[in-house]
């Protein structure tokens, strides 16, 4: 029942981000901060142009103490089930190797949008 109601309370914030990113043609960016969590979020334009969209995820930070608990993945689950307009979810510059392996086993690969290495991950999913 809590992780309903920490899913509920991002996603108030995400909905209002997502409308503001489909009224804007090119970039469009935000933090959405709860008691539990701090998440940055950006739309990003791929490809010269094209107009595919994606979510682009540039930091996640949670509340230590929820760390493990399945919140991280519950995130996952309701943005890639309310994805709005954008194509595809990326998560950028990835540093925790649990979290890059997680991704990883829910069909995320690296990204061709940008650079990869051992100290920087970059995973991508399309999603529709």
């Amino acid at each position: 029942m809590v992780l309903e109601s920490h899913i509920a309370d991002f996603s108030t914030s995400f909905f209002k981000f997502r409308e503001r990113a489909e009224a804007h043609k090119f970039s469009c960016n935000a933090t959405i901060e709860t008691d539990y969590c701090s998440v940055y979020l950006r739309k990003h334009l791929t490809g010269v142009g094209e107009f595919d969209y994606h979510l682009c995820i540039g930091s996640i930070e949670l509340r230590p103490d929820l760390v493990g608990k399945g919140l991280f993945k519950a995130m996952i689950v309701f943005l890639e089930q309310n994805i709005g307009h954008f194509r595809a979810i990326e998560f950028e510059s990835i540093m925790n190797p649990k979290l890059s392996d997680m991704l990883r086993k829910n069909g995320y690969t690296p990204s061709k949008h940008r650079e990869n290495s051992i100290y920087s991950i970059n995973l991508i999913k399309r999603i529709t």
